[in-house]
């Protein structure tokens, strides 16, 4: 089911990044980006599984900060994956006819 979830989630991002790139071969950041969470999911609850059986029953401050170092990191790894078409492309630059931020906030400064 894990599979599923991330793989139909990656195909919708898949199309979304092929309308920004418009070239198939270029746009499979998204799915590969998605798809690698699936196995990392599974050996985070591997990992927890054995720390339950070996007593570690609560979580502490300790626990959470490994935690979060270690969502941190991978994420910091895998999302390159996702984000260097899109930056090489010019998906960030600010521009005043694309991206939804900057259009919310032109149409705010509008309307006052």
């Amino acid at each position: 089911m894990l599979g599923i979830a991330f793989g139909i989630t990656g195909l919708m991002h898949l199309a979304g990044e092929f309308v920004m790139l418009d070239d198939w071969k270029a746009s499979s950041g998204a799915l590969i980006f998605f798809l690698l969470q699936v196995p990392v999911i599974i050996f985070e609850q591997a990992i927890i599984a054995l720390a339950r059986q070996r007593g570690f029953t609560q979580s502490n401050l300790l626990t959470r900060v490994i935690g979060y170092i270690w969502v941190c990191s991978w994420f910091a790894f895998s999302l390159p994956f996702w984000t260097d078409l899109h930056i090489q492309n010019g998906a960030w630059e600010a521009s005043p006819q694309h991206g939804m931020l900057i259009g919310a906030w032109n149409g705010l400064k509008g309307s006052s």
